[in-house]
């Protein structure tokens, strides 16, 4: 089997193969020339996700993970999210029933793929992540020679431990190659970090601040509940404006500290979203999701 992650890395990237992350990702010194793809420089050395992390992302992920350890693994099963979390119960006032269809085709409907993965548990947001690093460094070592794509199996697979040990198809870790991206969910206070950089409610208005952010919209148009850019005009000027969409609203964001989710979701009233910010989850819904953060880290043994 030969897997080609060319589409999972033009979505990390968020570009078209030659711009300008295509030059930064074979520059030597790409820890410092390069901002981890899809993600915004927020200073001090943090890197910010633009957006949320999308159904067609985690579908990427799924893929990847059932091509190396096949559809019935333990390692497939756990990364599948909690499509259940449309039928809570908290969604079943009147106005809300007819979101128990998205049970069935939220997270593989086509129509969908943009929109924020929900439904996920924060160890599974934990696994994604590192498996993003992964698949960012493999790139970058790609663009650069020193590895190359190969028929691989779930021991033989790239990871950055495996690439530093030397047990990576038995090739030594060079000098140049000594940093890596390093994407992990925010602690709490990078989420206030981040919102300082920008903040997605700031301009936001509503008659009503006990009105969920769905404000007037009917809940059933499910294709305009999400305010995603992903979306709309908004994201072919990503990489322009350096913006960083929908901290508060649209889904509120699995944190690095347990139980705890930063940024109000679609669920969530305004008020609670621009005062309150912290949210206690004890399990999966389907008004949270995750976006990380990144820094580039000199492999020292351990990870």
């Amino acid at each position: 089997m030969r897997y080609l992650p060319l589409a999972l890395l033009l979505w990390l990237a968020g570009c078209k193969a030659g711009d300008v992350y295509e030059k930064q990702m074979k520059d030597k010194n790409y820890s410092q020339t390069l901002t981890p793809p899809g993600t915004v420089n927020i200073g001090g050395g943090l890197y910010y996700d633009q957006t949320p992390v999308t159904n067609i992302n985690w579908r990427e992920y799924l893929y990847w993970l059932q091509q190396i350890y096949g559809g019935k693994s333990p390692e497939y099963l756990a990364a599948l999210p909690d499509t259940l979390v449309w039928q809570d119960s908290g969604l079943q006032k009147d106005s809300c029933k007819c979101l128990k269809i998205l049970s069935r085709n939220y997270l593989r409907h086509p129509k969908y793929a943009n929109y924020p993965v929900v439904g996920i548990t924060q160890p599974q947001a934990e696994a994604f992540a590192k498996w993003r690093s992964d698949r960012v460094m493999e790139f970058i070592l790609l663009r650069h020679g020193v590895v190359k794509r190969l028929m691989f199996n779930k021991d033989s697979c790239f990871t950055i431990e495996k690439y530093y040990s030397g047990k990576f198809n038995n090739i030594k870790p060079t000098p140049d190659f000594s940093f890596y991206p390093d994407y992990r969910l925010p602690t709490t206070a990078e989420w206030g970090k981040a919102v300082k950089y920008d903040d997605s409610l700031s301009g936001k208005k509503g008659k009503n601040k006990e009105q969920n952010l769905w404000l007037d919209i009917k809940p059933c148009h499910a294709d305009i509940l999400f305010a995603t850019p992903t979306e709309n005009d908004d994201m072919k000027k990503l990489s322009d404006k350096k913006r960083i969409y929908n901290l508060r609203d649209n889904v509120s964001q699995w944190t690095s500290e347990q139980g705890i989710c930063e940024g109000g979701g679609w669920h969530d009233t305004l008020k609670a979203a621009t005062v309150q910010d912290t949210f206690h989850r004890s399990k999966p819904n389907a008004w949270t999701g995750a976006r990380y953060i990144c820094t580039w880290k000199k492999w020292d043994g351990a990870r």
